[in-house]
């Protein structure tokens, strides 16, 4: 009975021990912890065996997960013929397909090919491991020891007989089955199923499908990880706060050094204020916010405004009054150098000749005429006046009793500014035939004395003469009118502009930059002149430096320097000596030197202190790092550098050090970009790899 009961316990033993280590249901995926970078080759040849060729950049790979492309890309032709290739990382586990596209034969061949990617089992292939073997036939032996003592010898041979036999047939076996059972006999590499990889895992998977006769070979080439690469997401970024620093080259030590501050280029700074009195209507600029020239910073809704287009009407009749003084002063002075040229010619000739009554009369009578016609012009347009007026007297009286709009009113008094417009025209055009009746007259009255006379004396040039002169002036002086009127004009045009027809007066930015103040607020009064706002352009600042006398022979406008904020991990910045002061301190035997600093990225803050370098020597430039950007791995010397993928452990070989920083000499390149703040953290993740 006891031998009976310890052969059953031996086999449930035996059978507990050797059954499946794993559950053969449903597997959820696990995150991977690192990409998985691999190379994805096709090669591709024709029905007779031969590879295709001449369809360079035309192969085509789309990668799926799911039903969604994350990748469409155009292949890259190797060496061999008809072998295309694409490098590619999977960022985590699953299941992809990967869809090539080749054309061939006049026509799109497309093969389809499932790819798993998943970590490296942990386990062996088989469901039971050499180590489990062993220690299952140990407890079998030990069970038929106790077996044999209440029973014999030889039922103990055949119970430790029948305990190996039941083992072995329990579990499958370790080179024909996997943990699941199954058989996959020899790896041929050339497959249907799907090309399983494997996070961490070095490997080469094939498959290969044929299409109408062209045979399509899958290659994916697992790429071995950097040991030195460090991986690092975004997240994980911010959550060290990483920091990085370009490479560059710099004095290292030598030089004048000296503290400066940051100060704003006087150049680069734009007051807006009020161009004239009024309501803040709006008001889109807020203290710190970055603008663009021709940015609207506020709105003012100016009173004044509205009589801006009267003032227009009322200068451009102006105008019109100084064009009709010029058009007669031309016109009397033609008439003057007409009259001296024939009395001139009188005189030549020693006798006067009767001039012509009948071209005096000729101008009398259309002078008159135009006169008339100017006449009845005013009376027409002081009519059309008298009636806009009225009208307008109607519609505000309408409006105020609320049946009419706004709009009609402005309609009206546009409308009645343009009819005294066209009565200063009309008076202007009587003005000027008036002017040109009595010359005519004039004319006429000296051509009849003539011929009462006979003969003209000298008397008579002379008195032509000074016409002419009178003349002359009189047309400068209607020059020097019309050019005022204009300006007026112009002036008044600008404020219509500048007002907008509805009285609102855009203020916008002149200048790129930050508003630094603003001093006013939505439905606030303003008066004309009051600055409103106050724009700083940072793209490049000032920093100035007071340097003692005996360093200033040292120092020359246009020497490179080297700034750096106090106490701050930032990039360092170079600028250019702009000036050097050339008055000394009596107290403090220093001069100021003031330096240009680009700011595009506005690393730099007004007052702000700021060390600085001035690179007398800069043939002793070399490369340097801070110091919190070298770490230690092996008792060697390490920095971080940063690549599209993460950042990359470099080993470097170090100088001296100076000013928080250390001189490399060998490992890394300027330009390049290392890690300061969070370099640290890096190394632990490297060590941990």
């Amino acid at each position: 009975m006891r031998s009976s009961l310890a052969l059953v316990v031996a086999l449930l033993a035996l059978f507990a021990w050797a059954g499946p280590g794993h559950d053969h249901g449903e597997q959820s995926a696990t995150p991977s912890a690192s990409a998985l970078d691999v190379e994805l080759n096709l090669k591709i040849t024709d029905p007779q065996g031969n590879p295709v060729s001449g369809v360079n950049d035309q192969v085509k790979v789309s990668l799926k997960e799911g039903e969604e492309i994350f990748r469409d890309a155009t292949s890259h032709a190797e060496e061999d013929p008809g072998v295309f290739h694409l490098d590619h990382s999977f960022e985590h586990e699953g299941k992809y397909l990967a869809e090539w596209s080749v054309p061939a034969n006049g026509k799109n061949l497309t093969a389809a090919f499932e790819v798993v990617v998943g970590h490296e089992e942990e386990k062996a292939a088989t469901g039971v491991s050499l180590p489990l073997l062993i220690g299952g036939g140990a407890l079998a032996l030990i069970l038929a020891f106790f077996i044999g003592r209440s029973s014999g010898r030889g039922k103990a041979a055949g119970a430790a007989v029948m305990c190996f036999a039941l083992m072995l047939s329990s579990t499958p076996l370790a080179l024909g089955q996997d943990e699941h059972g199954h058989d996959h006999g020899s790896e041929s590499g050339l497959t249907d199923e799907p090309l399983q990889i494997g996070i961490g895992r070095v490997g080469v998977m094939s498959a290969s499908k044929t299409i109408d006769g062209y045979t399509m070979t899958f290659t994916i080439i697992v790429i071995p990880p950097d040991p030195n690469l460090v991986r690092i997401t975004d997240e994980q970024r911010e959550l060290l706060g990483l920091k990085t620093e370009a490479v560059g080259r710099g004095a290292f030590g030598k030089g004048v050094r000296a503290t400066g501050q940051v100060q704003a280029d006087p150049s680069r700074i734009a007051n807006i204020s009020a161009p004239a009195a009024g309501r803040l209507e709006q008001v889109s600029a807020n203290l710190g916010d970055r603008v663009k020239k021709g940015q609207v910073l506020a709105i003012v809704l100016a009173p004044e405004a509205a009589g801006a287009q009267a003032e227009v009407a009322a200068a451009q009749a102006i105008v019109y009054q100084a064009q009709a003084n010029r058009q007669r002063a031309v016109r009397a002075l033609e008439l003057a150098r007409q009259s001296l040229a024939r009395q001139e010619e009188f005189a030549r000739t020693g006798a006067f000749s009767q001039p012509s009554l009948q071209a005096a009369r000729t101008e009398v009578a259309a002078a008159q005429s135009e006169l008339a016609e100017s006449q009845s012009a005013i009376r027409q347009a002081k009519a059309e006046q008298a009636t806009h007026a009225r009208e307008l007297e109607r519609i505000k009286q309408l409006y105020d009793s609320k049946l009419a709009s706004r709009r009609e009113v402005e309609a009206a008094e546009l409308e009645a500014s343009l009819d005294a417009e066209r009565v200063q025209q009309a008076v202007a055009r009587v003005t000027q035939a008036d002017s040109r009746v009595k010359n005519a007259r004039e004319t006429l009255t000296r051509e009849e004395r003539i011929q009462e006379e006979g003969l003209y004396n000298r008397r008579e040039i002379e008195t032509a003469k000074a016409e002419v002169r009178r003349a002359e002036g009189e047309l400068n002086a209607a020059e020097t009118e019309l050019k005022g009127a204009q300006a007026t004009v112009q002036a008044a045009r600008g404020r219509v502009g500048a007002y907008g027809g509805s009285g609102r007066i855009a203020l916008t930015a002149p200048i790129d930059g930050t508003v630094t103040t603003r001093k006013v607020n939505r439905g606030e009064s303003v008066e004309q002149g009051r600055n409103l706002f106050t724009i700083l352009d940072t793209s490049e600042v000032w920093v100035q430096a007071d340097l003692f006398e005996s360093d200033l022979a040292r120092v020359e406008v246009g020497m490179q320097v080297e700034v750096k904020m106090d106490g701050s991990e930032r990039d360092i910045l170079f600028g250019k000596v702009a000036q050097v002061g050339k008055v000394v301190d009596p107290e403090k035997r220093t001069a100021p030197v003031r330096i240009r600093v680009s700011n595009r990225e506005a690393q730099l803050r007004q007052n702000e202190f700021a060390q600085i370098l001035l690179l007398t020597d800069e043939e002793s430039s070399v490369l340097s790092v801070p110091e919190s950007a070298i770490q230690e791995i092996g008792g060697l010397p390490v920095v971080f550098v940063e690549t599209s993928t993460g950042f990359v452990r470099r080993s470097v070989t170090l100088g001296p050090s100076a000013n928080r920083r250390r001189q490399v000499s060998s490992g890394i390149e300027p330009g390049e970009r290392v890690a300061t703040q969070g370099s640290y953290q890096l190394r632990m993740m490297a060590t941990a790899q």
